[in-house]
């Protein structure tokens, strides 16, 4: 995880468990990852594919009951666990029409998660 020189995480939000399907464009390639939790200035998820520390990635998040939405991020740390990668990434260049999205999808998730 984004750490610091003493082991203690730097996240500034907390992440809500989500189960979201999204494209990842990085290295010119398009592939599928696995959303596994998601806040407004980051997410983490799962892919095959091995990225990089500090790479800049795109995602096009499939959100329920909207239009997907594209975001633009940085991969801040990583594990590998058997075959597949899990990543942390922070979004950035957001506009307030994306972070709106966003934030709205989030909640949607939240009553999910609520009410399931």
């Amino acid at each position: 995880m984004d750490q610091n020189w003493n082991g203690t995480e730097n996240r500034r939000l907390e992440r809500l468990a989500a189960n979201l399907d999204a494209e990842c464009l990085a290295d010119g390639l398009c592939f599928k990852v696995a959303v596994l939790d998601i806040s407004s200035g980051g997410m983490r998820f799962e892919a095959f594919k091995e990225l990089n520390n500090g790479q800049r990635v795109k995602f096009l998040l499939n959100l329920p009951d909207t239009s997907p939405l594209r975001i633009v991020g940085e991969i801040r740390w990583r594990n590998r666990i058997k075959l597949k990668w899990q990543y942390g990434v922070q979004f950035r260049e957001m506009t307030d029409k994306d972070t709106s999205a966003l934030r709205h999808m989030i909640q949607q998730i939240f009553w999910e998660n609520f009410n399931g």
